[in-house]
Protein backbone atom coordinates (compact mmCIF):
# COMPACT_ATOMS: atom_id res chain seq x y z
CA UNK A 1 0.00 0.00 0.00
CA UNK A 2 0.98 3.80 -0.91
CA UNK A 3 0.27 7.51 -1.94
CA UNK A 4 0.77 7.40 -5.66
CA UNK A 5 -0.46 10.42 -7.58
CA UNK A 6 -3.84 10.23 -6.97
CA UNK A 7 -3.16 11.31 -3.05
CA UNK A 8 -4.76 8.03 -1.84
CA UNK A 9 -3.72 5.21 -0.47
CA UNK A 10 -3.64 2.25 -3.24
CA UNK A 11 -2.32 -1.11 -3.51
CA UNK A 12 1.59 -1.45 -5.19
CA UNK A 13 4.05 -3.74 -6.05
CA UNK A 14 7.62 -3.40 -6.28
CA UNK A 15 10.24 -4.79 -8.41
CA UNK A 16 13.63 -3.86 -7.66
CA UNK A 17 12.80 -0.07 -7.46
CA UNK A 18 9.93 0.56 -9.95
CA UNK A 19 6.91 0.79 -8.36
CA UNK A 20 3.30 -0.73 -10.15
CA UNK A 21 0.01 0.48 -8.90
CA UNK A 22 -2.07 -2.67 -9.01
CA UNK A 23 -5.60 -0.56 -7.57
CA UNK A 24 -6.36 3.48 -8.57
CA UNK A 25 -9.17 3.99 -6.29
CA UNK A 26 -10.05 7.90 -5.86
CA UNK A 27 -10.60 6.66 -1.85
CA UNK A 28 -8.05 5.55 0.26
CA UNK A 29 -7.30 1.77 1.08
CA UNK A 30 -6.30 0.28 4.50
CA UNK A 31 -5.24 -2.57 6.26
CA UNK A 32 -4.20 -4.74 3.37
CA UNK A 33 -3.15 -8.29 3.87
CA UNK A 34 -2.12 -10.73 1.36
CA UNK A 35 -2.79 -14.64 1.82
CA UNK A 36 -0.03 -16.97 2.78
CA UNK A 37 0.27 -18.50 -0.97
CA UNK A 38 0.48 -14.35 -2.22
CA UNK A 39 -2.45 -15.27 -4.54
CA UNK A 40 -4.98 -12.70 -2.83
CA UNK A 41 -4.99 -8.94 -0.89
CA UNK A 42 -7.48 -8.27 1.72
CA UNK A 43 -8.11 -4.77 2.15
CA UNK A 44 -11.01 -2.51 3.52
CA UNK A 45 -11.94 0.46 1.47
CA UNK A 46 -15.71 2.56 1.80
CA UNK A 47 -15.76 0.53 4.98
CA UNK A 48 -16.18 -2.65 3.37
CA UNK A 49 -13.63 -5.61 2.78
CA UNK A 50 -12.47 -6.28 -1.10
CA UNK A 51 -10.18 -9.14 -2.62
CA UNK A 52 -7.57 -8.06 -4.63
CA UNK A 53 -7.09 -11.11 -7.44
CA UNK A 54 -3.01 -11.04 -8.15
CA UNK A 55 -3.37 -13.34 -11.00
CA UNK A 56 -6.42 -11.75 -12.80
CA UNK A 57 -5.77 -8.42 -11.53
CA UNK A 58 -9.25 -7.67 -10.15
CA UNK A 59 -10.79 -6.46 -7.34
CA UNK A 60 -14.17 -7.40 -5.83
CA UNK A 61 -16.24 -6.18 -2.93
CA UNK A 62 -16.01 -9.45 0.08
CA UNK A 63 -19.86 -10.53 0.65
CA UNK A 64 -20.23 -10.99 4.22
CA UNK A 65 -23.36 -12.42 5.47
CA UNK A 66 -24.43 -12.60 8.96
CA UNK A 67 -26.86 -15.31 10.69
CA UNK A 68 -29.56 -13.07 11.99
CA UNK A 69 -29.51 -13.62 16.22
CA UNK A 70 -33.36 -12.40 17.94
CA UNK A 71 -32.62 -12.40 21.25
CA UNK A 72 -34.65 -10.83 23.80
CA UNK A 73 -33.70 -7.06 24.62
CA UNK A 74 -31.84 -6.91 27.54
CA UNK A 75 -34.67 -5.26 29.80
CA UNK A 76 -37.57 -6.48 29.61
CA UNK A 77 -40.93 -6.39 31.99
CA UNK A 78 -43.04 -9.13 32.42
CA UNK A 79 -46.74 -9.10 34.87
CA UNK A 80 -45.42 -11.46 37.05
CA UNK A 81 -47.84 -10.67 40.29
CA UNK A 82 -48.82 -13.60 42.12
CA UNK A 83 -47.57 -15.95 40.06
CA UNK A 84 -44.28 -16.30 41.67
CA UNK A 85 -43.99 -19.07 44.33
CA UNK A 86 -39.94 -19.19 44.56
CA UNK A 87 -36.83 -17.45 43.39
CA UNK A 88 -33.01 -18.12 44.17
CA UNK A 89 -30.37 -15.41 42.94
CA UNK A 90 -27.76 -16.32 40.07
CA UNK A 91 -24.75 -17.95 40.47
CA UNK A 92 -22.91 -14.17 39.39
CA UNK A 93 -25.34 -12.60 41.71
CA UNK A 94 -26.77 -10.05 39.64
CA UNK A 95 -29.58 -11.28 38.43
Amino acid sequence: MSEGNTGEYNLFTFNNTTKTPLTNFKISTGGPHASTNGKMVVFEKDYLLHLYDVASKTTKKVAIQMPLNNTLNQNQDFKVADNITNFDVSPDGKK
